[in-house]
């Protein structure tokens, strides 16, 4: 063997590095706090894997969130199209992408409307703040050739 390959080999050899106890040390306390669970922050697919959910456990937590919107809403929905029918009793025609987006608009201004008003005494903030900034965007809307 000669000098060259000799160095060659010593520097392929973990053990014959200077730093390798340490190293060593540490990958070994590293290993030891994966294995016992501490100190490891866990990664992002670990957590999705840990949150996946069954069908059953996502339609049993939609049930729960209709239940608790129920309570604060009440049945508001069901009073949408009476309010529609009040506002367009001939009915509305929409002829192109501007008279959706007016539309799109001004369903979620009724509908904050009617959440609204099916909370008067509880005075739901919320609702309100979110019909006027629905107001504003089709004042946009109709105030501008382009928004």
């Amino acid at each position: 063997m000669t000098s060259s390959s000799k160095s060659k080999k010593s520097d392929d050899c973990l053990t014959c590095q200077p730093d390798y106890e340490q190293r060593l040390e540490n990958l070994l306390m590293a290993m030891d706090r994966a294995m016992k669970g501490s100190g490891n922050k866990p990664t992002k697919k670990d957590t999705q894997m840990q949150n996946k959910k069954s069908p059953d456990e996502c339609m049993a937590q939609a049930l729960d969130t209709l239940k608790e919107k129920r309570k604060e809403y009440g049945d508001s929905y069901l009073k949408y199209g009476q309010v529609m029918m009040a506002l367009f009793p001939n009915g509305i025609t929409v002829y192109d992408a501007e008279d959706f987006n007016r539309l799109g608009l001004l369903n979620m201004i009724v509908h904050k409307l009617v959440r609204y008003a099916n909370q008067w005494e509880n005075k739901h903030q919320d609702s309100i703040h979110d019909l006027g900034v629905y107001a504003f965007m089709l004042e946009a809307l109709d105030t501008h050739d382009s928004v």
